[in-house]
């Protein structure tokens, strides 16, 4: 038995499929077993299991089904992609009135449990159908007796985009867009860091561990950039964990958050083992850090974050004088040559006068000794003193821009 919050996940994992429209996900699932039994001997005894899972696929007024038995996350996938494809090719159907959405279920008692489904009978083995056969044969006595005992036990899994939960989350989605949409109306690039430190498994969108993590994820930047247009987004990622990550497709930058007790630290281990993993096809940030890091100590470990933000407020403020976390320590540490700061530019504009992002308390240095990129802030203004960020690296190999 696969079990019921794992068939669901299942099935709501496969309704991330890129370009549908609408999605619907069955997954039906079947074991048991049967032993044959004659002249008080037994002749057959089988076990038998099976899963399969059905996505159905609507693009405008086509649509079309595919179905595989291999549950795996890569086939699940490619499940839904051939449905899409298939659906593409499908005559319209213009009399189709969509996918079925929740049919008034929000405003229903929620469903009860079956009672009458027996859980010893479903994990019965073969060993305890033979049991029941050595009982019938004694309890005939001296006479020959035949027949058979079978179990099995069924189960179905059901999603579909057009769901109450799942439409809450895209209005959501759209909520942010229109925001994010006033902004890209001014032409200002946005460093968009969302659904952070999910592998943690503190905030709700990681809860439920990696694979719907990264479905939420796809089907995040797919809303947002596909469906809404949204092109200004610079995609930050703030997971380590390599089994975390939703793909280079999908991501611009790659993130440590980190508060260590040297609020200097340059974290050498962690750079090395992101560059390890990422071989220069993306940038590589501290997207949020509990002090400065020491920029010279960087330089001499080969340490070359993309930018950091240093978590600000009360945070450094309560700080123990010991840490040296001061507003005259933290400016000479953002004063040295190898890190670009705010100093020239004012503080509520962009570069030349341009608008503001709407970001605050941030310093970028250079990333590798090949690429040049920049976000330049005040450090104490207020929530409108961040100014535009500009990243300009080369073309080469390895480049993912």
């Amino acid at each position: 038995m696969i079990g019921a919050q794992r068939a669901l996940e299942m099935a709501e994992k496969a309704l991330a499929v890129d370009g549908a429209d609408e999605v619907e996900v069955t997954l039906y699932a079947e074991c048991g077993g049967l032993t044959r039994f004659a002249d008080s001997i037994i002749h057959q005894h089988t076990e038998r299991s099976d899963a399969q899972i059905r996505v159905r696929v609507v693009t405008g007024k086509r649509s079309a089904s595919a179905s595989t038995n291999r549950l795996d996350d890569d086939a699940i996938a490619r499940t839904g992609r051939r449905a899409l494809e298939m659906a593409r090719l499908s005559p319209p159907d213009d009399l189709f009135p969509g996918l079925p959405g929740d049919f008034g279920a929000s405003r229903l008692s929620p469903a009860q449990e079956a009672e009458r489904f027996d859980g010893a009978t479903a994990a019965a083995t073969p060993g305890w159908r033979a049991d029941r056969v050595a009982e019938a044969v004694k309890a005939a006595g001296d006479r020959p007796v035949a027949g058979f005992f079978s179990t099995s036990a069924d189960e179905v899994a059901l999603a579909n985009t057009n769901s109450v939960e799942y439409s809450l989350l895209l209005r959501d989605m759209d909520a942010i867009a229109a925001q994010l949409k006033k902004v890209a109306s001014n032409n200002i690039p946005v460093l968009w860091r969302p659904l952070h430190e999910a592998s943690g498994g503190w905030f709700w969108w990681g809860a439920k561990g990696a694979t719907p993590f990264k479905a939420l994820w796809r089907l995040l930047y797919n809303r947002l950039t596909t469906y809404h247009n949204l092109h200004n987004l610079i995609w930050a990622i703030s997971n380590e964990d390599p089994n975390w990550y939703p793909g280079n497709d999908v991501v611009d930058i790659v993130g440590v958050d980190a508060y260590p007790s040297d609020i200097g630290d340059a974290l050498s281990p962690n750079w090395m083992a992101l560059r390890a993993q990422f071989n220069g096809v993306k940038l590589l940030a501290l997207t949020e850090f509990g002090g400065v890091p020491d920029i010279e100590r960087m330089q001499v470990f080969g340490v070359y974050w993309a930018y950091f933000a240093c978590w600000e407020g009360s945070f450094l403020e309560s700080m123990p004088a010991a840490t040296l976390c001061t507003k005259t320590w933290l400016q000479s540490t953002c004063c040295v040559s190898a890190l670009v700061n705010s100093s020239g530019i004012a503080s509520n504009t962009g570069p030349a006068g341009g608008p503001p992002v709407l970001f605050r308390r941030m310093w970028i240095g250079p990333c590798c000794r090949a690429c040049s990129c920049a976000f330049s802030c005040s450090p104490w203004g207020s929530v409108k003193s961040a100014t535009r960020i500009r990243c300009v690296w080369p073309r080469s190999a390895g480049s993912s821009r």
